[in-house]
């Protein structure tokens, strides 16, 4: 017993049978002998391990029922990185379409509220799909769009769709002239 004292090991941490140090395994792998603790302490393993994966589980459901908070566009900052929001405001200028080797890689345009501005961005697949299903807005539209707030390198805050359907458009009057503010 001194000898596994100064070893720093405890005595429930050894094998009742042939005494050499097990840790926390249930059987010794020396000798195959059961290593005697109380049960209650295995079901409370299994018991810890399936309150956490109901936890998480419940985390997940949790999240995905959420709703996407609307935000102003002065709200929007560095501070906000990875944040998915929506906003909602009217395109300053025609969205630019940006190609590579003859295939659409980018889309782009600056949404204003009348208090603040940002920059909507789609990359990849999403904005073929924008360019497709002719979703590129116009100058003076009225957009909706939601993402996730990026951090340029400039330290301006970008808001990146992450699907094509994350832009709605607003509806255009048939009276209202399409240069019209």
């Amino acid at each position: 017993m001194n000898r596994e004292k100064e070893h720093g090991r405890h005595a429930d941490a050894a094998c009742p049978s042939c005494g050499r140090f097990i840790g926390p395994a249930d059987e010794c792998p020396y000798c195959g002998t059961d290593s005697a603790r109380p049960s209650f302490l295995k079901w409370l393993r299994w018991g810890a391990v399936g309150f956490s994966l109901v936890g998480v589980g419940a985390l997940i459901l949790a999240a995905s029922r959420r709703e996407i908070p609307r935000v102003g566009l002065g709200a929007i900052g560095p501070a906000m990185r990875y944040a998915r929001v929506e906003v909602q405001g009217a395109v300053e200028r025609d969205a630019y379409v940006g190609e590579r080797d003859g295939h659409v890689d980018y889309v782009g345009f600056t949404v204003v509220d009348g208090t603040q501005s940002v920059r909507v961005v789609a990359y990849g697949e999403v904005a073929v799909a924008l360019v497709q299903t002719r979703h590129v807005p116009k100058a003076h539209e009225t957009v909706t769009a939601s993402g996730r707030v990026v951090v340029g390198r400039d330290g301006r805050s970008r808001l990146r769709l992450d699907a094509a359907e994350a832009l709605r458009l607003a509806p255009r009057c048939p009276l209202e002239r399409p240069d019209s503010p």
